[in-house]
């Protein structure tokens, strides 16, 4: 039936579209996909199998319904590891530049957009793992992981429009960090002269007595 037929084309059009693009972004954060995506997509492909296999209403019916249903579980789990993947993303970037002072960086703009989002994104987070936890199957989980989604995505990509002048400062203070060393070592080792200097001279001034 067309109608059968353009509802299949719907799926597809996710799958390519949607899907497969949030994946790979995945797959480049993490280096993986996670299994529940996997499963979902298998699941969604069996069930548009078992449609083209059969010749009966009912059965096709049954199983676009059900390959629908899995395809907008693998979209929420694609929202869901995405968060993930970019909160870990963010935990990275703080830890690399966790001694670099990022305030420099558009007058102090970028901490106080970051900020922003990072608030706003984890309430939207919890709020979905809340959400799930009290329901799996509710119809608005769906746009609660799709919003911290959103907002976990803007925030991945202004740490990454900085990046570069983020490493520029860390570059200086690592050359000021070597600097200080360099210079507690030339104080150590010259302390450490002094102190010879000063047994030696006692030394040998008993030595003359």
């Amino acid at each position: 039936m067309e109608q059968h037929d353009e509802r299949i084309r719907a799926i597809f059009s996710v799958y390519l579209n949607t899907i497969t693009l949030m994946m790979v972004e995945i797959e480049c954060l993490d280096g993986t996909y996670p299994i529940e995506i996997m499963n979902e997509i298998r699941a969604i492909f069996t069930h548009i199998a078992r449609y083209s296999e059969s010749s009966d209403e009912n059965v096709q019916q049954k199983n676009i319904v059900k390959a629908e249903g899995h395809l907008k579980r693998a979209l929420l789990d694609c929202y869901k590891y995405s968060c993930f993947s970019f909160i870990e993303s963010q935990i990275a970037f703080e830890q690399r530049y966790k001694n670099v002072d990022l305030s420099h960086i558009n007058n102090g703009e970028y901490l106080i957009d970051l900020q922003k989002l990072q608030n706003d994104a984890t309430e939207a987070f919890v709020t979905a793992r809340k959400n799930e936890a009290k329901d799996k199957n509710a119809e608005t989980l769906y746009t609660d992981y799709e919003k911290a989604y959103q907002l976990y995505h803007k925030m991945y990509t202004l740490t990454g429009s900085i990046t570069k002048y983020a490493d520029e400062l860390k570059l200086k203070a690592d050359i000021k960090d070597r600097t200080k060393s360099q210079d507690r070592i030339i104080g150590i080792v010259g302390a450490a002269f002094g102190i010879v200097g000063v047994a030696l001279s006692i030394l040998f001034g008993l030595h003359i007595l």
